[in-house]
């Protein structure tokens, strides 16, 4: 029988859950997964939650790169002839534009000018 927190044939790893141990044999820091976002309630030994795709961060609290506007995280959909980059900003989903390039997703050329 294992000490709370402690889980393994010997007690020698954490139980689901926890996390750092042997950093922190006697204070085991709780995982702190997100449930709507991540996979599981475990973590990695150092305290990284298994993500759903959209998702990213420790506690798979923020958008994956491709992604904006946590908690929905939807894709950019960033233009490739249009935008320098797949990824836009996390908040706003606005991809960075090639120039005479306009729009949300770098989709539209600025005015006067045509065909990206």
């Amino acid at each position: 029988m294992c000490k709370p927190a402690f889980d393994g044939p010997r007690c020698e790893q954490c139980k689901s859950g926890f996390h750092s141990y042997p950093n922190s044999a006697f204070l085991f820091p709780v995982c702190s997964c997100d449930p709507h976002t991540s996979l599981d309630v475990s973590c990695t030994p150092s305290g990284q939650c298994r993500c759903q795709p959209n998702y990213s961060g420790a506690s798979c609290d923020q958008c994956a790169p491709g992604y904006y506007g946590y908690p929905s995280c939807a894709p950019c959909g960033c233009s490739a002839e249009g935008s320098h980059y797949s990824h836009c900003d996390r908040l706003s989903g606005q991809c960075v534009c090639r120039p005479g390039v306009v729009g949300r997703r770098c989709d539209a050329c600025t005015h006067g000018l045509y065909g990206i």
